[in-house]
């Protein structure tokens, strides 16, 4: 499937002046390779959409501290987290049926997958906006974000300082998003796995 998504989408500078950053530039993963790992943290961030105004739980993301070390941070400590850059994902390989064999892709975690699905045209994702006043950045509850006693204001930021308010941006699904996520519960709920989860868009 071929997709376009917008500038935002595809993190380009927004009106907050920051945007979404990723690891490296890769070729993105084709829809039709998503295997477990894209569609399951895709099943997630359409929960966090719905119920938690779009922000990660970052405990919840298999994360590689060598590709994405602010989101590491981002982790509560006291959970005692492991490195994931051991853990490959897994693609669809070859099919028997309506079954997939997994082929592992190394390098590559669930930000990874977060940046394929924006490729593929079904997520969007906004970063933290600045208070008009202060110029402070605000998380989604309206309070300044403060890491390691440190408050961030638009105008004076690092690279790096992006990165970490990157933690706190929110995501959401587009309109095609919302169709795979309607046909993903569907194919759920009658014994699918995620693994074998095919989506074709409608038209």
């Amino acid at each position: 499937m071929t997709s376009h998504p917008s500038p935002a989408q595809a993190g380009a500078p927004a009106a907050s002046g920051l945007r979404w950053r990723r690891a490296s530039e890769r070729e993105p993963v084709p829809v039709e390779l998503f295997g477990k790992d894209h569609w399951s943290t895709f099943a997630y961030v359409e929960t966090r959409a719905t119920d938690h105004r779009g922000v990660l739980d970052h405990d919840r993301m298999r994360c590689s501290a060598a590709r994405h070390p602010m989101m590491m941070q981002a982790k509560r400590p006291q959970l005692g987290h492991v490195d994931a850059a051991r853990f490959a994902t897994r693609l669809k390989g070859a099919a028997t049926g309506t079954r997939f064999a997994i082929v592992d892709l190394a390098d590559h975690d669930d930000y990874d997958c977060l940046d394929d699905l924006i490729d593929a045209g079904l997520l969007t994702v906004r970063m933290p906006v600045a208070q008009e006043v202060t110029r402070l950045y605000l998380d989604v509850k309206g309070q300044p974000i403060v890491i390691d006693d440190q408050a961030f204001r638009q105008g004076s930021l690092t690279g790096m300082d992006e990165l970490m308010l990157g933690a706190y941006a929110t995501w959401g699904l587009t309109a095609l998003g919302r169709e795979a996520a309607g046909r993903l519960r569907d194919f759920k709920a009658g014994g699918g796995r995620f693994h074998d989860f095919v989506f074709c868009p409608a038209g």
